[in-house]
């Protein structure tokens, strides 16, 4: 576990430009004992209520036949490079792996047997998995996904190596192996070496050893993302700062407001909500 001194602010484990340009979240709980007593409050509360559905499955006399699934949506910096929150901690938006990774852990007795894989999956994956696990299917070729089944892979306990994407707003990223690629509209560049710095606090992007690699990210980046983005719905060219999370909506009668929770600044200048 943690300890309050282990999230303190250090500039030197940020490896990237924008690290002093912190948002609400992390001004207000970086370093703040109470709010890291709430974080591990509410993963030993999840813990132990996930506990009880699996209890409930095994004393149903259930658990063979169902497949259970734990998933998030976002990892969470509880002090890493400096930060708290997730991708929004900091502006710009970033692309940690603290930010990014999830637990995903299938339970499904006796089919599965225990074990943990080190494999590149997404999210968007997970779909067409159970599609597959379940029933065997797959999604009509009509339908336009670009995630994959990867039921293989949990069955036969191998490993895969595929591509995996990131975006929030104007920022994205893209992890091919051990090299990360981040990318910002407002220009911005990230490159990491995961093998060799797998906290990510030397950013590699004027290093000309990882110069052929870039480009070979970015060419895979703009191809995936020009196949899945719909340019009416797409955040890339929005003003999106994830600082709405940061507002409370104040009920009337007339309707409603949005109050901020927090007064976000850059550079000493307040940035939209978005």
């Amino acid at each position: 576990m943690q300890t309050i001194q282990e999230v303190t602010c250090h500039s030197h484990d940020c490896a990237v430009y924008y690290c002093a340009c912190v948002l609400g979240l992390t001004r207000e709980c970086l370093g703040n004992r109470q709010c890291l007593l709430g974080y591990y409050a509410a993963v030993t509360a999840m813990d132990n209520n996930i506990g009880r559905l699996l209890s409930t499955l095994d004393q149903l006399n259930i658990a063979h036949e169902t497949l259970v699934v734990f998933a998030s949506d976002h990892g969470f910096n509880a002090g890493q490079h400096g930060l708290w929150g997730k991708g929004n901690a900091v502006y710009p938006l970033n692309m940690f792996d603290t930010s990014l990774k999830i637990p995903l852990i299938f339970r499904h007795l006796g089919v599965l047997e225990s074990h943990v894989q080190q494999s590149n999956v997404q999210v968007i994956d997970i779909a067409p998995t159970l599609l597959d696990y379940v029933a065997n299917l797959t999604f009509p070729k009509k339908i336009n996904i670009a995630g994959r089944s990867f039921k293989d892979t949990i069955l036969q306990k191998t490993n895969v190596q595929s591509p995996v994407y990131g975006e929030y707003g104007q920022t994205r990223s893209i992890r091919m192996n051990d090299t990360k690629l981040v990318t910002r509209l407002t220009g911005q560049t990230e490159v990491f070496d995961l093998s060799k710095d797998p906290k990510e606090s030397k950013n590699a992007v004027n290093d000309p050893a990882y110069w052929a690699k870039r480009t070979v990210l970015e060419n895979n980046m703009r191809e995936w993302f020009s196949f899945v983005e719909d340019p009416m719905l797409s955040g890339w060219s929005l003003p999106v700062t994830g600082t709405g999370q940061l507002e409370s909506i104040v009920y009337n009668r007339t309707g409603h407001t949005t109050k901020p929770l927090f007064n976000p600044v850059y550079n000493n200048h307040e940035i939209t909500s978005s």
